[in-house]
């Protein structure tokens, strides 16, 4: 039920450097344009007794695998949940919008929120979208058709339309194909029977999704951040070598002017 241009592995692993350099470019570029920007919106939180309900760190993990149980039922893509949060972090750090207010405030309108925001990732990313009669049952009855209907048109109308917020796995993607280019043992990596090249992808693609449940790493880190930081600590895991390691910092630097050895990575 994948979008069949959705990112494919193999395909990023044959791209040209000069391609996925400039892919690498432009989703860092992507990450610098202010109407994807996140801003602390937990950060002021009331400390007074109504707190209680508002939305929290863990309210936010908790949503976010509830979004991750709604992919797997339905076998979408993982990926999508990561957009779909972008979509909530987005959407909560706008200031002077009454329904994030309201969302920040209430984990009963955050939840449908999420909802709201998995839909529409659904459609960027999914060949076959979640449908409103789905989500009011994936909702458990929590909310009817108009709750959804009408929380999209708002969403949608905030974001201004602006659905292409760069998530963490496709700089990963990227990054491990740039990593092939520079490393002999892994010249071969878009062959699918790279075994270390399978593991490494796979290594990376797990931290990035449990990152997403994280609160600080999802809205107080960059993408480009948690896509590198996953990629080193693969690395670490499968025993790469400084000599290794020094390449790939070398290539991302000179090709992109990402630092891996940054304070923030």
């Amino acid at each position: 039920m994948t979008k069949p241009d959705s990112d494919d592995l193999f395909s990023i692993f044959r791209l040209s450097t000069s391609d996925l350099v400039d892919q690498t470019l432009v989703l860092l570029k992507q990450e610098e344009n202010p109407h994807y920007k996140c801003r602390d919106y937990l950060r002021n939180g009331s400390s007074s007794s109504s707190s209680r309900s508002r939305v929290s760190a863990e309210a936010r993990a908790k949503v976010a695998r509830w979004l991750a149980d709604i992919v797997d039922y339905f076998s979408l893509q993982r990926q999508t949940v990561a957009m779909a949060m972008s979509y909530v972090d987005i959407f909560l750090s706008l200031r002077n919008v009454r329904a994030a207010s309201e969302a920040r405030r209430s984990v009963t309108k955050f939840q449908l929120l999420a909802l709201v925001c998995l839909s529409v990732a659904t459609k960027s990313l999914e060949v076959a979208h979640l449908d409103v009669e789905t989500l009011v049952t994936a909702s458990q009855g929590c909310y009817c058709a108009d709750d959804i209907r009408e929380m999209e048109i708002v969403v949608l109308n905030a974001l201004q339309w602006r659905l292409c917020a760069p998530t963490s796995l496709p700089i990963a993607h990227r990054a491990i194909a740039l990593l092939t280019k520079v490393v002999p043992r892994l010249a071969n990596g878009a062959n699918k029977h790279n075994s270390i090249t399978s593991c490494l992808v796979e290594f990376t693609r797990l931290q990035i999704e449990l990152a997403v449940t994280d609160y600080t790493s999802s809205v107080l880190r960059k993408s480009s951040t948690v896509a590198i930081a996953s990629i080193l600590n693969s690395m670490d895991l499968l025993d790469f070598d400084n000599r290794e390691r020094r390449a790939f910092s070398r290539a991302m630097t000179d090709m992109t002017g990402l630092d891996i050895h940054s304070i923030e990575v």
